[in-house]
Order: structure tokens, then sequence, then C-alpha cells
């Protein structure tokens, strides 16, 4: 069965920056599907992924990392994919209650082993905040890492581009802006998400307002949204 995932974008995003210290909460995922395809024909939404840290994998699936900013009565929608199509999830977790600061949340996934055998594939998560994950909106995206988190100035971004020109703008607190050129993802099989952006941010940027830009020929493509919760 086809794992539905079209209401919440993919986009892959990494994050490293502040360290964080004390010892990290941990909840349990309210529900979770999943579904790994031996073949896949067709593309994803252009986010695939938002996540903290450098680029880079799980070693397995089960865990997931994220920096709540602030005490939140929201859901977290959380969609994880592989850039060959392959793999699709879809979790959901309360935050209401939460402290802010480092958690960590638990899936019980199938496939667990499933990134030492996805070859070149890279493995993507992106999660919005919402009221209802039914919802397609997002009140903001919140950034996610495979690993424990220890600083949050750098994310990796992940986008279906369409084999657009890519980037990712930041406005600035200033009245500028800062632009992260994206470039393509080197993986044999690229067709749930085919770019890798990384960016750096500063202190003065306005992440609720950053965007993807994309741009075919002469063309400038309708912007996507990425308001980031920080």
């Amino acid at each position: 069965m086809k794992c539905k995932i079209s209401h919440f974008a993919l986009i892959a995003l990494s994050a490293t920056g502040t360290a964080f210290p004390g010892q990290a909460d941990t909840i349990t995922a309210q529900s979770f599907v999943e579904e790994l395809a031996s073949k896949v024909n067709v593309s994803g939404g252009t986010r695939a992924g938002l996540m903290l840290g450098a680029p880079g994998g799980p070693k397995s699936l089960g865990v997931l990392h994220f920096q709540l900013p602030q005490p939140s009565d929201s859901k977290l929608c959380v969609e994880i994919t592989s850039s060959d199509g392959r793999y699709e999830a879809q979790l959901t977790a309360d935050l209401s209650g939460l402290r802010p600061g480092p958690h960590s949340l638990k899936f019980a996934s199938k496939h667990a082993e499933y990134p030492a055998d996805a070859g070149d594939a890279s493995i993507a998560a992106i999660a919005r905040l919402s009221s209802d994950c039914g919802r397609p909106e997002a009140d903001a995206y919140l950034p996610v890492s495979w690993a424990p988190i220890e600083d949050t100035n750098l994310l990796t971004i992940y986008v279906n581009s369409g084999r657009s020109k890519t980037q990712i703008v930041l406005p600035l607190k200033s009245g500028g802006v800062r632009s992260f050129s994206c470039k393509p993802l080197k993986a044999s099989r690229r067709i749930a998400f085919d770019t890798i952006c990384q960016v750096v941010l500063s202190p003065d940027a306005e992440t609720n307002d950053m965007f993807i830009r994309r741009k075919r020929g002469f063309d400038e493509l309708a912007r996507i949204l990425l308001p980031v919760r920080r």
C-alpha cells in the first residue's frame, strides 16, 4: 500500500551552532506508518528535508532529535523519505507539556536497518508544527536531526528542484538578504529529491521568512515558503 505523504512537504534540513547542556527528554510517536517499495516512478513534493547539522544520514531508523525553542501545544508532523523514493514514513507527536530544550522522538520501524541497504540514497526528514497533521499547511517547520543536537547554526535542506537552479533565500533583520546556492545531490537515483542546500544561520537571520527560490532558464518559478522555528 502506497504511503500517502502529499500533505507533508519534504525537504531535509540540517543545522549546527550553539551547544545545549542537559539531557534530552524522550517522547514516543503517537502514530507511525511506513512503506518500503521495490520500485518508485513518481517524484515527491518540493520540500523534502529540513535537518540540523551537516549532511549525513542515520545508521538506523528509530529516533529523531529536535530542539523545542518554546512551549507549544502543536503537533509535530514528520515525514521521512529516501532520495530514491523507495522509503516513506509519516509520524506524529504531541508537543503539549514539553519544556523548551532538546528532545528525542522514538518510533518503531520495521525497516530500522534500511539505511545500511540504501546504497548512495540519502534519507531525509522534515517536521512541521500544526494543530492538525491532516492539514497541508504548516504553522512553521522545526529542524530535526538524526544525531543528538549539539548546535543549531547550520541547516541542511533537501529539495526536489525538478532540475531547476535553486537557492535558499534568508532575510535579515537589517532588511537585507543572504542567498545560499544549492547543489545537485550525488546519488544514482534522485526521484523523491535531487538537490542539497546548506544554510549558515547568523544572529540576525529572520528564519520565519526563509524561502526557496527556483529558476528554470530565464524564468523564475513560484517561491516556496520555508518558515523555520528556532
